[in-house]
């Protein structure tokens, strides 16, 4: 499970450099929305 995480910091810090954050902040604003729909749904 480190190894994984690890590969993921590492992905994070690829793409802030390659492509200032943009692709990151769209991945995040896609995650944020997925879980927050999930989370209503769950209300319901």
């Amino acid at each position: 499970m480190a190894k994984s995480r690890m590969d993921v910091n590492a992905l994070v810090g690829k793409l802030l450099e390659e492509q200032d954050g943009e692709v990151l902040r769209k991945g995040i604003r896609v995650l944020s929305q997925a879980l927050m729909e999930t989370e209503v749904a769950g209300l319901t």
